[in-house]
C-alpha cells in the first residue's frame, strides 16, 4: 500500500498535479467513507488542481501589473466620497469598457481614491485573465524616451499593446517637475494654450477690419516712443521712451516719467487718445464677437426651421399625391362595379329573352300528333 501511495505520489509530481498531490489522501478517505463514485471523485480531484491553478495565475497576473498596493473595489469606503456615483463606479467592475476598447479618466484632487479605485479595476480584470499594468506617466515617458534611443520603441510599443488593461498614474506635480520630459511636457501644453488663444484672436481681428487698425497702432506707438525717447531729455535712449509710449497707450496715462518738452506732452495726449480708441475698439470688437456668435446661432435655429417646415411641406406633398392616388384607385373600382353591374343586368335580360323564346316554341308546338311509326310498324 505505501509503494503504490509513493508511486502516486511521484506521478503527481511528475504531472505537476501539486493541488492533487496535498488533498488526494484526504479526498480518497472521503470517497470511500461516502461511497463516491469513481467519476465523483475524480471531479473533486481535478477541481481543486483547477482552482489552484486559476489562484496561481491570478498571482501571477498580479504580480505582472506592478500595482503599488493591493485593494479590492469591495474594500472603497463610498461614504467617504459621497459626490462620486456608486452604482456608475461599480459597472466599471463588469469590465465591459475592456472589450469595447473604451477608456476610463478619474479626476480628482489628491486622496480621494483614485488610485484605489484604478487598483481595484485592476484587481478585477486580473481575475477575469486578462493581462494588465500599472504605471506612472513619468515612468511610462521614460521608458519611452529609453526606447527610442536604443532603437527599439516599436518592441516597446508593441508590448503595450498586446495588455488588454493599460493603467496610467499622473496628477498635476508632472507639470512642474525639472525633468527634460516634464519640460517638454509644459512646452507643449503652453504651445497648445497660445495655439488657441491665437485662433481666438484672429477671429475677433476678423471683425470690423480691427487688425490692420491694431498694426497701426502698433506701428505707431512704437515709433512715436522712439522718437519722443531720443529727443526729449527726460528719456535716457529711445527703448525708455518706448515703454513709455506703451505704458501710456495701456494704462492711458504717463506712466513712471513724465515729457518735459511741449511737443512730447502733446504726443503723450495724442496715445491717451489713442490707448482710448484702442481700447474702445477692442471692446466693439468682443461685441461684435459675441453678436456673430448669436446671429450665427440664431441663423442656426431659423435654418432648422426651415428644413422642418420644409420637411413637412414635403410630407404633406407626400400625403396629398398619396389621397390623390387612392381616390383615383377608388373611381377605378367604382367605374369596374358599375360596368359588371351593367354587363350583369344586361346578361339577366338576355337570358329572360331566351326563357321567353323557348317558351312561346313550346306553347307553339301541336298537343294532338301521335308519335310516328316506322316502316315495320
Amino acid at each position: 500500500m505505501n509503494e503504490t501511495r509513493m508511486h502516486v505520489e511521484e506521478l503527481l509530481r511528475a504531472l505537476k498535479l501539486k493541488a492533487v498531490l496535498a488533498v488526494y489522501e484526504e479526498t480518497t478517505e472521503r470517497a470511500a467513507k461516502n461511497n463516491l463514485q469513481y467519476e465523483e471523485y475524480l471531479v473533486s480531484l481535478f477541481e481543486e488542481e483547477l482552482k489552484r491553478r486559476q489562484e496561481a495565475s491570478i498571482r501571477a497576473k498580479v504580480g505582472k501589473a506592478k500595482f503599488p498596493f493591493i485593494k479590492t473595489m469591495d474594500e472603497f469606503d463610498f461614504s467617504f466620497q459621497p459626490s462620486l456615483k456608486e452604482r456608475k463606479v461599480i459597472s466599471l467592475a463588469s469590465l465591459t469598457f475592456i472589450e469595447k476598447k473604451e477608456n476610463v479618466i478619474f479626476l480628482g484632487p489628491p486622496g480621494v481614491g483614485k488610485t484605489h479605485l484604478s487598483v481595484g479595476i485592476g484587481i478585477k480584470a486580473c481575475m477575469a485573465r486578462y493581462r494588465v499594468l500599472f504605471t506612472s506617466a513619468q515612468k511610462l515617458i521614460e521608458e519611452l524616451v529609453i526606447a527610442q534611443r536604443a532603437g527599439s520603441l516599436m518592441e516597446k510599443l508593441l508590448f503595450y499593446s498586446r495588455l488588454n488593461l493599460l493603467i496610467i498614474a499622473t496628477g498635476l506635480p508632472l507639470l512642474w517637475e525639472q525633468s527634460t520630459w516634464a519640460r517638454a511636457l509644459r512646452l507643449l501644453l503652453m504651445l497648445s494654450l497660445l495655439n488657441h488663444a491665437a485662433r481666438v484672436v484672429r477671429h475677433m481681428l476678423a471683425q470690423n477690419r480691427l487688425g490692420p487698425i491694431l498694426a497701426a497702432i502698433v506701428i505707431v506707438t512704437t515709433l512715436g516712443g522712439a522718437i519722443i525717447g531720443y529727443f526729449d531729455p527726460a528719456f535716457a535712449r529711445p527703448l525708455d521712451g518706448i515703454w513709455w509710449a506703451w505704458v501710456t497707450v495701456t494704462t492711458v496715462g504717463y506712466g513712471d516719467m513724465v515729457p518735459q518738452t511741449p511737443a512730447a506732452r502733446v504726443f503723450a495726449v495724442l496715445l491717451m487718445l489713442l490707448g482710448v480708441s484702442m481700447i474702445a475698439l477692442l471692446s466693439a470688437s468682443l461685441v461684435a464677437f459675441f453678436q456673430e456668435d448669436e446671429e450665427r446661432e440664431a441663423r442656426h435655429v431659423r435654418r432648422m426651421i426651415w428644413m422642418k417646415l420644409q420637411h413637412m411641406e414635403d410630407d404633406a406633398e407626400q400625403r396629398a399625391r398619396h389621397h390623390e392616388d387612392l381616390l383615383a384607385r377608388l373611381a377605378a373600382i367604382e367605374l369596374a362595379l358599375l360596368r359588371a353591374v351593367e354587363d350583369r343586368a344586361a346578361l339577366e335580360r338576355k337570358f329572360e329573352r331566351l326563357l321567353a323564346r323557348d317558351t312561346e316554341i313550346r306553347d307553339a308546338a301541336p298537343k294532338g300528333d301521335a308519335p310516328h311509326a316506322g316502316p315495320d310498324g
